[in-house]
């Protein structure tokens, strides 16, 4: 197709096409057919040639780094022909555009590592990894609130497909994402400080990122023994308890997602900093909120007004409740004069970065929000 829409070419083949074409950095298309064939495609909608499997081709061909290309045939057999030819940059290159399934080496990709407790500076320190295309020349950008970038440091060359980066700061949040020429790292990273009171107290956490494991187990494994965790449970109106033990919670698999929240009390006599690292959500976001009191958080890693600036859509009556080491903060919103009062007093509730809160909301609704990295 065409800028336009308008057709640029179309190619008939022998029968059905359902596998997403492979297209390399010169432009040539790859694709296979019902017809059992594999054709190359010329940038003009030629035939460059095809190659004949033993029965129809479904699955899409991709590119290895080499150059070499790669498809599956119901004959079960892999087949592997030369392609002569590079994986064009970006997503399009890839089946459904998921790149972390089908080795995209034009695209970039950000994957967090360890963060660690602050020096005898106040720095912390973060690891992470880019990975993309060997030789490029890559510009890492940081930002504190998501919405100002800058670049960290000089630009410097992938030597391989997979390059650490150390990031130091004094921020109790930062995020990174990447870019060379005119491609952009297809996801952003970063890391977030949420400090706990000493015992007694306890604070309302979120996890702002996305891991492979949004888990007590996952996110929480180094806390003081005796730590422990309330989550309110929808269902029964009443807390569910987590204590850290001998190393490990009672209920390791208690969730602890984007958007979600619970209480963490710290056992120590002196504060506590939780080290929390992960993927950036974007895309169309949407958090369930059911009726009645549930404990919600932004899924976005960002602080601010919980409509003006993270997007939750208040009904008439819904509160907020804010919990802080005194005590709550009871918030409710006017539906006729549409705003938020505190005590009687107009003050829209405020979310750090993660911090969780109870909602009271008159019906079951979602809090939505579009949200990207790049523009």
């Amino acid at each position: 197709m065409n800028p336009d829409g308008s057709q640029r070419w179309s190619l008939p083949t022998g029968s059905k096409v359902r596998s997403t074409p492979a297209i390399g950095v010169d432009g040539t298309v790859f694709c296979g057919s019902y017809d059992w064939r594999l054709y190359c495609i010329a940038t003009n909608g030629t035939t460059n040639w095809t190659y004949t499997t033993g029965f129809n081709i479904f699955s899409s061909p991709v590119i290895g780094l080499n150059g070499t290309l790669y498809v599956g045939s119901a004959d079960s057999k892999l087949y592997a022909l030369p392609a002569s030819t590079y994986l064009a940059a970006g997503a399009w290159p890839c089946f459904r555009r998921d790149v972390r399934h089908c080795a995209n080496a034009g695209a970039l990709w950000l994957l967090p590592g360890l963060i660690y407790p602050p020096d005898q500076f106040g720095d912390y320190r973060f690891d992470f990894y880019i990975y993309g295309p060997a030789g490029q020349s890559c510009q890492v950008e940081v930002s504190a609130d998501l919405t100002n970038w800058a670049s960290d440091g000089l630009p410097f060359n992938l030597q391989s497909s997979g390059i650490g980066k150390v990031a130091r700061g004094v921020d109790a949040a930062r995020f990174y994402r990447a870019k060379y020429g005119a491609h952009r790292s297809l996801n952003a990273i970063g890391f977030a400080v949420i400090t706990s009171p000493p015992s007694p107290a306890q604070i309302l956490i979120a996890n702002p990122f996305n891991t492979p494991d949004n888990t007590a187990r996952g996110l929480l494994a180094n806390v003081p023994e005796r730590s422990g965790l309330r989550k309110w449970d929808e269902a029964t109106q009443s807390y569910r308890t987590n204590l850290f033990s001998l190393g490990r919670w009672s209920d390791e698999a208690m969730t602890l997602r984007p958007g979600e929240g619970v209480f963490f009390s710290n056992s120590l006599a002196q504060s506590l900093s939780l080290l929390l690292a992960g993927e950036i959500l974007q895309g169309d976001l949407t958090n369930r909120i059911p009726s009645g009191l549930s404990v919600r958080s932004s899924m976005v890693p960002q602080g601010g007004f919980i409509q003006t600036t993270l997007g939750y859509i208040p009904e008439d009556l819904d509160m907020v409740l804010l919990y802080t080491s005194p005590g709550w903060l009871s918030y409710s919103f006017d539906g006729a004069d549409q705003q938020w009062l505190l005590n009687g007093v107009p003050a829209e509730p405020v979310l750090e970065i993660g911090e969780a809160a109870f909602i009271n909301s008159q019906s079951a609704k979602f809090w939505r929000r579009r949200f990207f990295v790049w523009p």
